[in-house]
């Protein structure tokens, strides 16, 4: 008697146990069709990141060696700027003066500052003593901002 007490509780238990996996799961098996489709789907999407990857990586690439280019461009161009400083003669005037007086606020080259000081004043930098000399015959940057 205590053995079938025992069967049928356990008979019970595995089928109630049953019975609710049965009423909870209400999902009904979709058709193996749609299930491919869905499939082939994500496939197509999963390769269109990849296309979509592979194109980033190329962009990438690109601008890479867009950037080597201007690096070079960029040091071709300070090595031309420093050749045409080494063509013009300053004389005794330093440079790094010239450069914070003049030339950064005016946003203008050597070339351009020796052309004006001749023009206005009718000797090349190189001709004045020093840049002390240069700055008291030439004057402040703001006068030369009017006159031009």
């Amino acid at each position: 008697m205590i053995k079938n007490k025992w069967i049928r509780i356990g008979a019970i238990g595995v089928l109630s146990t049953s019975m609710l996996a049965a009423c909870g799961d209400d999902e009904t098996i979709e058709d193996p069709q749609e299930v491919l489709e869905e499939e082939e789907a994500a496939d197509e999407l999963e390769e269109e990141t990849d296309i979509d990857e592979e194109q980033a990586d190329e962009l990438e690439e690109e601008t890479d060696e867009a950037e080597e280019e201007a690096d070079e461009l960029e040091e071709e161009t300070d090595e031309e700027a420093e050749e045409v400083l080494d063509n013009v003669d300053l004389g005794n005037v330093d440079m790094a003066d010239l450069e914070t007086t003049y030339l950064t606020p005016l946003d203008w080259t050597v070339l351009e500052f020796d052309e004006y000081v001749q023009e206005e004043f009718g000797q090349p930098i190189a001709d004045f003593d020093d840049f002390a000399d240069l700055e008291a015959r030439v004057g402040p940057v703001e006068d030369i901002e009017t006159t031009e």
